[in-house]
């Protein structure tokens, strides 16, 4: 007997180069299976300096490590001297969790 399986997590990343950096609008899901693809990316965007924009705006889902890495690369960007912004404007299944998380505070101070 087959055991029914979740379909696997898409994410897109779409990238583009606007004059105050380097904009990242993700969508599809952001979780466990995918988090490594937006990990590699940002550690690359760090090693050039970059300043990155991070649209949540199109996300269906995310997951808590999705929100670990986001967490982690925010406070890594500050220590480090290399600017992340979290977009204010989120899809609602996101800003749920970040409004029940309180990283409104983190992000939007």
């Amino acid at each position: 007997m087959r055991v029914p399986t979740d379909p696997p997590s898409i994410l897109e990343i779409h990238e583009t180069l606007e004059p105050a950096g380097v904009r990242l609008r993700l969508s599809g899901e952001l979780d466990v299976a995918v988090v490594g693809r937006l990990h590699d990316r940002l550690k690359s965007l760090a090693r050039t300096g970059e300043s990155v924009q991070l649209d949540l705006s199109d996300l269906s889902f995310i997951d808590s490590s999705g929100l670990n890495l986001i967490i982690t690369a925010f406070r890594e960007a500050q220590r480090d001297g290399w600017e992340l912004h979290v977009e204010p404007n989120l899809s609602p299944p996101v800003r749920k969790v970040v409004m029940m998380m309180g990283l409104d505070e983190v992000f939007w101070p």
